[in-house]
């Protein structure tokens, strides 16, 4: 696998034009650390202004431990305010929380109209011909243009009505009466649609949420998951995410919130995880959670392994679930049910154990089903 260069940024007016692309979107009232060495994996953060003022010990706390686990790092911090006397405070407040391993290249108050370098009072316009030529670099490299806002990019996890009803409508469709061979359909379709970058057909659409519901086919669906395939996976699973019916959409969120961990992109993961209605109670997504917290690097993940073939016990309970509403989105088709089971659908749900919590440190490889 061919690996990019460095990203070379000029002087801070490039670093101004950088950091939108560092957090995902044009940050507004906004403290933002961004490392500026050679270590890619190294990830960005974004606080409101307001938190950062306020909650200085927990903020502080949270960086020192994302940051202090690397041997060394350079960072630029930057405050997105008009207000000169809060950039200041918050910037002040920023760089006394990173840890001595942490060497501050630059602390700059950026406005509509220009930066301001706070140290040395250097200033500069918001130059759009180096904005453009950072632009046009990124691109290359496969990186989407930034949302103009955080709410722009919220809303682009927002669930389209037209599109669910149109799901719900086209729920009809059939489901291979053996296990083996939905699970065969699911990693099927998953994988067409990564390597065409085609949306699917309502049909396949319902059917594949409906699959979702179900823990074993939901992992036939996550096992695919690799570094390589990530970016497509995320545009699947949030297309996904968007026209699911509200009953259904957590595990579409969550794997959109996995695929975009894995690619990098902490900030969409967290939208996503914030469009999964069950999150309080479904295991992976608090997994994905739990290594965002803690800034968990996406190198630490290895695939699913392949998943056995299915049991007698399982392949009887799907066929009596096929056969008895295989074609129909279930409501009691509750994506916090005890995976172990494997009862059909409409089976009462057990409780999970109260040991079985996510571990510290997000989520680990080889893991079995989890909800």
């Amino acid at each position: 696998m061919s690996v990019d260069p460095p990203l070379v940024i000029s002087g801070l007016d490039g670093l101004v034009a950088y950091a939108p692309y560092a957090v995902g979107f044009h940050p507004e009232d906004a403290v933002v650390v961004i490392p500026v060495g050679f270590n890619t994996e190294v990830p960005a953060a974004r606080q409101d202004i307001d938190a950062a003022l306020e909650n200085s010990d927990l903020s502080a706390d949270r960086l020192r431990r994302v940051y202090s686990r690397y041997e060394h790092l350079e960072m630029a911090v930057l405050a997105y305010t008009e207000d000169q006397d809060r950039a200041e405070k918050a910037l002040g407040i920023t760089a006394r929380a990173l840890p001595e391993n942490v060497t501050i290249t630059a602390q700059l108050q950026v406005s509509a109209e220009q930066w301001r370098e706070t140290i040395s009072e250097r200033t500069g316009p918001i130059d759009s011909a180096v904005s453009s030529q950072v632009a046009a670099e990124l691109v290359l490299r496969g990186r989407r243009t930034p949302w103009s806002s955080q709410d722009e990019l919220a809303q682009s996890f927002g669930p389209d009505h037209v599109l669910s009803d149109r799901v719900l409508a086209a729920a009809a469709g059939s489901r291979d009466p053996s296990l083996a061979g939905e699970r065969d359909w699911v990693k099927r379709t998953v994988e067409t649609a990564v390597r065409t970058q085609t949306k699917l057909g309502d049909p396949d659409a319902a059917r594949l949420l409906q699959d979702l519901a179900d823990i074993g086919l939901r992992d036939t669906a996550w096992s695919t998951l690799t570094v390589d395939c990530a970016a497509g996976q995320a545009a699947l699973w949030k297309d996904l995410t968007r026209r699911a019916p509200e009953r259904l959409r957590t595990p579409a969120a969550t794997l959109a919130a996995f695929s975009y961990w894995l690619t990098g992109d902490g900030m969409q993961a967290r939208v996503a995880l914030d469009h999964a209605p069950a999150l309080d109670t479904y295991t992976m997504a608090r997994l994905v959670q739990t290594a965002l917290h803690h800034a968990v690097p996406p190198n630490c993940w290895t695939r699913l392994p392949e998943q056995p073939a299915p049991t007698r016990q399982e392949s009887h309970a799907w066929a009596a679930e096929v056969a008895a509403h295989g074609h129909a989105v279930s409501p009691s088709a509750n994506v916090d049910r005890d995976e172990a089971s494997r009862q059909p659908l409409t089976a009462p749900r057990s409780r999970r154990p109260e040991h079985r919590q996510p571990p510290a440190g997000g989520p680990q490889p080889g893991v079995g089903p989890t909800p």
